[in-house]
């Protein structure tokens, strides 16, 4: 994260309420389990990456849409409270917010999720994207999810694309409607899981190498296979490159793929504007998503730059055959008077 001109960043996604329980194992049918936690935090992936991003030191605004109800105004509540904009996150009047309930295992804090985003699908649209045209222009970074509609996301990425603006999409959760072409191809970086990868490509593949290598055939710039708290898999130029992050045993997943989006973005802006490499971005990333994963909740986890540089100075003090496989750990910053 540099010291230079603070990146703008525009997140197209889901802002919803999630209804969190932490449990020892998901019920079967007529069974029923008690929680030994609940929460009611505003979350979803867009607004995940909103907050991460402006934590980590950008500008940030938000494309999305809730309902105008109690859950609405936590939500537009929590963008406040954490510096984004939400100009273009739309309040419909008759309308209930989306909502996720996240089911977290006590043991392994593996995430499993019941969403109901039909209203942000059926109302984010076409037009709503066109009225943030100047705000998306001005961007350095889109960051767009497979929350809304794919007319949503199309219109985002097209004006985006015929600006300048970088285009990092994170594909989840995954469309049942093939992804096209003309699409995939204005993609500068795709981020999925390897369950996202596979349902985009229609496979049962599992090796992340081949999956972002595939990917590659489609047309996207770069392919990023995040795969948990063990790292990522990058895909550019007709190569695979490993970046490992160091194993911890999670307290909450839920997070850590937003928190890598949001950081990666900040770091591929910087890497653009010549102040660390590539490989840097992707290591920051790691970083990122590794803090998320160590604490409760999506929103709530969201690492600041603090979080992010104390995990790469904890990295830097481990043996080097435990880092062999990952780029080199950034120093933070010095502070400037």
């Amino acid at each position: 994260m540099s010291a230079g001109r603070v990146p703008k960043v525009v997140v197209l996604g889901g802002a919803v309420i999630d209804l969190y329980f932490r449990i020892p194992g998901l019920p079967t049918w007529k069974q029923a389990v008690q929680a030994s936690k609940f929460k009611l935090w505003p979350g979803g992936k867009g607004l995940n990456q909103a907050i991460a991003a402006s934590k980590l030191g950008a500008e940030v605004s938000m494309i999305s849409a809730t309902g105008n109800d109690d859950f609405g105004r936590r939500v537009i509540d929590a963008l406040d409270i954490n510096n984004v904009s939400h100009d273009f996150v739309k309040m419909l009047e008759g309308k209930d917010t989306d909502v996720a309930a996240v089911f977290v295992q006590d043991e392994t804090g593996e995430p499993a999720f019941i969403g109901w985003k039909g209203m942000t699908i059926a109302e984010l649209d076409r037009r709503q994207v066109k009225a943030a045209e100047d705000v998306i222009r001005k961007a350095d970074v889109l960051l767009a999810t497979f929350e809304v509609s794919l007319e949503a996301i199309e219109e985002a990425v097209s004006i985006a694309k015929s600006a300048g603006v970088k285009v990092i999409v994170n594909p989840a959760p995954p469309h049942e409607s093939p992804i096209s072409g003309s699409l995939l191809e204005k993609i500068d970086v795709l981020v999925p899981n390897i369950w996202e990868a596979q349902k985009l490509l229609r496979t049962k593949e599992e090796n992340p190498r081949t999956l972002a290598l595939w990917l590659m055939g489609t047309g996207v710039k770069v392919a990023c296979i995040t795969t948990s708290e063990s790292g990522c898999v990058v895909a550019f130029d007709g190569e695979v490159k490993e970046f490992r992050s160091e194993y911890t045993i999670p307290r909450d997943t839920t997070g850590g793929s937003d928190a890598f989006c949001a950081a990666l973005a900040l770091g591929l802006f910087d890497a653009d504007n010549g102040t660390i490499t590539w490989d840097d971005a992707f290591t920051q990333a790691n970083a990122a998503g590794h803090s998320a994963v160590t604490k409760e909740g999506g929103a709530m986890s969201m690492p600041t730059k603090d979080d992010l540089y104390g995990v790469l100075e904890r990295w830097k003090k481990l043996p080097s055959k435990s880092v062999e496989k990952r780029a080199r750990v950034i120093k933070k910053p010095s502070s400037k008077k």
